[in-house]
């Protein structure tokens, strides 16, 4: 089955033949998304495994200069309505080399809207759809928060990327409940997309905060001024932000469940 968006790409089902495809659309496109994860063998496998399923379907957008690769795709799964009419859509994954592309993925998906009241959407924030497209109804069914703590900071400082245009240094006392923890005075150093975590404890710091709140700035959950106006982080409030700005981080999302 193939239908037409007043393009001269059709959105096609997919088969079997057809998952390495979905697998190299995927890898081309998520190391330019936030949220997105470099998939193991396992978790392709599961999803593989899931397409055959009863109910589920696999549609994509074909290169037209490349038949064996894809600039798009939709995983979906279709059943029943619990009203009793019609059926309901859970939408797995929707992905697009370019916005044409997903648009495209999403209008497909809206042409459903004769049989199907509501879609359940799998995804990491609605900030992107509601970019990408002109009218939305959202309502947000589940979310799912992960725990994050930092348990070695030299590592996970070193370990983090950062911004090559934020240079800085900062001396910080961090309080820690857990006998082997970070607690102490630490300076951080960040110089062209490199971070280092040195213990300081001869050094005078320049902001307190517990492990929890630095852990959270780390990923980007809270910003710099969040915390100082909790009372999460003390000092004076140009070296609060000078921290923010060394370890400013996108909001911490992930597109994959597991």
């Amino acid at each position: 089955a193939t239908i037409r968006f007043g393009t001269d790409l059709e959105v096609e089902r997919l088969s079997a033949t057809d998952w390495p495809a979905v697998r190299s659309c995927y890898e081309q496109v998520a190391p330019s998304r936030h949220g997105y994860v470099d998939r193991s063998e396992m978790f392709w496998e599961m999803r593989e495994r899931g397409a055959g399923d009863h109910g589920a379907f696999t549609y994509g957008m074909r290169d037209p200069n490349a038949s064996d690769q894809l600039l798009g795709y939709v995983r979906y799964r279709q059943q029943l309505s619990r009203r009793g009419w019609g059926y309901e859509l859970t939408v797995d994954e929707c992905i697009g080399r370019d916005r044409a592309t997903t648009a495209t993925m999403w209008r497909f998906i809206g042409a459903n809207s004769m049989q199907v009241e509501h879609t359940d959407v799998a995804i990491p924030h609605e900030d992107e759809l509601l970019l990408l497209l002109d009218e939305q109804d959202l309502r947000p069914q589940l979310l799912n928060r992960w725990m994050h703590r930092i348990v070695d900071l030299p590592h996970a400082i070193a370990q983090r990327g950062f911004s090559q245009n934020v240079n800085g240094e900062i001396a910080v006392q961090i309080h820690d409940p857990w006998t082997d923890g970070t607690s102490g005075i630490w300076t951080i150093t960040v110089e062209h997309g490199v971070g280092e975590a040195r213990s300081s404890p001869a050094v005078e710091p320049e902001v307190a905060l517990d492990v929890g709140a630095l852990s959270a700035l780390y990923i980007g959950r809270f910003s710099a001024a969040n915390l100082r106006e909790a009372g999460r982080a003390t000092g004076a409030g140009s070296a609060v932000e000078r921290l923010g700005r060394l370890l400013a981080a996108p909001r911490p999302v992930m597109a994959d469940d597991f």
